[in-house]
């Protein structure tokens, strides 16, 4: 038994104090399973107070749940080596003497039937399966749920109600946990599972309406008992992708980091960047399984050191990977295929593939932090349309990082996995480094040697997906989406604006943008208030809740940039 969800349970109980608030929310957020009580000393903000206090009521929950927990006095992370054992009942002595003398059949155990979950009524749940139902031709996009689920509930799907912690997007997690809606990708991609999609039937069906509108680019004969069957095929591509995940986990024998599954790619890979390609007509690119070769695009600016400038590339090449070297707009790794050849290739046939590298040394690491770009560098990455992101980092030379605290590294490392969603590789030397690329390669070329690769016309969606194909950009229409001299949207330049305040997360930052939607809206909201306590609650006023939250400090510190700078006010 996790105890993790009990935790979370009583602890929302006691959340009228701000610190189990934020305790509550943390907990919500770790990964892993609680076995004994001591291992939720782990997690931020819950010490010896809160845990004296959850011991004491999983005591009273141990005297009146018959099933006992045997709690183990060991670290905490026994989990990782031994299973959580239940204790047996053990009998009252006085009824265990009597045993022997009262032979009585006893009443056999009566069968508990168990309820099939149905979703409240115009509930986050309901609302985020009706729009999944509604958009069934593919996946969908958390932003694309929140548009179309909207008007099937009856509290926000975006942010939490009045009155509330969590909004209607909270259920999501529910859902996932009993499969009725499969994720994948990154940013993730949503779709009804096969119960998922017969039970929304059976609950419209309650509400005597026996369909939901589909989207006119849905064809008719692609749906089998309100089932999409590409999401079915997309799903069996996923399953057979399982093994690159393999392959990378075990790319390093010494490598011993949790490192967070990878995710695959889907058919519906939909980069951040808008479309904005001149009116050239399509072209109908595709390769065959077996017509197209993998080449590894290694940046010229990636190199081992100053004296060893050629290590990579010529490490690559001795090993009998295709490569070649260019300068990528994102990344230090790419993948893509086309055509193969006997020898030069001069076309420009080149599609994307959905797999993208960052190498780090750790002091390159420890310099990126301290000056912001780790944090827009993963800003991109996560934004730039491939699902799977691979930040490999080196851990040679670790004098600057233990210089600058190893707990901040390892907290940025861990931010990269279970935030980002980034796969993060250690390895210990540039040597190891190249090791991985190979395997990677090869990885590669496994999973797509039965597949075929098609272009997608720029960011519309496929409408008419074929099975066991991958779709993707060209070389250079993502190097074009890409670069860092693009034009931006005047919402996403304020974001990275407010992303240099040292403090202000991505998460905070488009949250705040939500209130504040450029820096002009700010500076007229604080040349309205009359003291600079009154503006600092504006600013905070702005914030979420947990991690979108605006701290004092961080306000102080917005409040410094925005306003107390010199800044002509007939400007605005």
């Amino acid at each position: 038994m996790d105890l993790k969800a009990l935790f979370l349970e009583w602890l929302s109980d006691m959340h009228e104090e701000e610190k189990k608030k934020a305790a509550h929310d943390e907990l919500a957020k770790y990964p892993l399973p609680l076995t004994t009580p001591r291992d939720v000393l782990i997690v931020k903000n819950i010490g010896p107070g809160i845990l004296k206090e959850l011991e004491t009521r999983l005591a009273a929950h141990q005297g009146s749940n018959p099933c006992q927990i045997e709690l183990q006095p060991n670290s905490a992370h026994s989990f990782l080596h031994e299973p959580l054992r239940v204790a047996p009942k053990k009998k009252n002595l006085a009824i265990a003497e009597t045993d022997t003398a009262d032979s009585a059949p006893q009443p056999a155990p009566k069968r508990v039937r168990k309820v099939e979950y149905v979703p409240k009524y115009r509930s986050g749940a309901w609302a985020i399966l009706v729009a999944l139902k509604q958009g069934a031709q593919g996946y969908m996009s958390k932003h694309d749920i929140f548009l179309s689920g909207q008007e099937h509930a009856d509290m926000p799907l975006d942010t939490p109600g009045a009155g509330t912690m969590y909004s209607g997007w909270a259920a999501m997690k529910g859902l996932k946990e009993k499969e009725l809606v499969m994720a994948y990708g990154n940013p993730p991609r949503y779709c009804l599972s096969e119960e998922g999609s017969t039970l929304v039937d059976r609950m419209l069906a309650s509400m005597n309406q026996t369909s939901v509108p589909l989207p006119t680019n849905t064809n008719p004969k692609s749906m089998v008992d309100g089932t999409n069957l590409s999401s079915h095929t997309q799903a069996a591509q996923y399953s057979s992708n399982n093994r690159l995940s393999k392959s990378i986990s075990n790319l390093s024998e010494d490598s011993s980091e949790p490192a967070s599954q990878l995710s695959h790619a889907s058919s519906k890979w939909q980069p951040f960047a808008p479309d904005t390609a001149s009116n050239k007509p399509f072209r109908n690119l595709s390769f065959a399984p077996g017509e197209f070769e993998i080449i590894l695009l290694l940046d010229t600016r990636e190199v081992k050191n100053g004296a060893n400038r050629s290590f990579f590339y010529d490490g690559l090449v001795n090993r009998n990977v295709k490569v070649e070297q260019r300068m990528l707009e994102l990344g230090d790794v790419m993948f893509i295929a086309r055509p193969k050849t006997n020898g030069q290739y001069h076309g420009d046939d080149e599609i994307v593939l959905e797999y993208i590298i960052e190498r780090k040394t750790m002091d390159d690491l420890v310099s990126s932090i301290k000056d912001g770009r780790f944090k827009e560098q993963k800003f991109r990455l996560s934004e730039c349309g491939a699902p799977n992101v691979i930040y490999v980092i080196e851990e040679v030379s670790t004098e600057s990082a233990e210089y600058f605290g190893m707990d901040a590294v390892h907290t940025a490392i861990t931010q990269t996995q279970f935030e980002n969603g980034f796969f993060v590789k250690k390895t210990s030397s540039a040597e190891d480094t190249l090791n991985c690329l190979v395997s990677l390669t090869n990885a590669l070329k496994t999973v797509y040697q039965n597949k075929s690769i098609a272009l997608k016309n720029g960011n519309a969606p496929v409408a008419h997906p074929k099975p066991n194909t991958v779709y993707s950009l060209t070389f250079q229409e993502f190097s074009r989406q890409n670069t860092k001299t693009k034009n931006f949207c005047l919402g996403d330049v304020w974001i990275r604006q407010l992303m240099t305040v040292p403090g202000m997360s991505l998460e905070k930052a488009v949250f705040f943008s939500r209130t504040f939607k450029t820096g002009a809206g700010l500076f007229k909201s604080l040349a309205s208030c009359s003291s600079d306590t009154e503006r600092e609650k504006v600013i905070q006023g702005a914030g979420g809740e947990s991690r979108k939250a605006i701290g004092n400090a961080l306000a102080k510190k917005i409040l410094n940039l925005f306003w107390r700078s010199e800044v002509s006010t007939a400007e605005f």
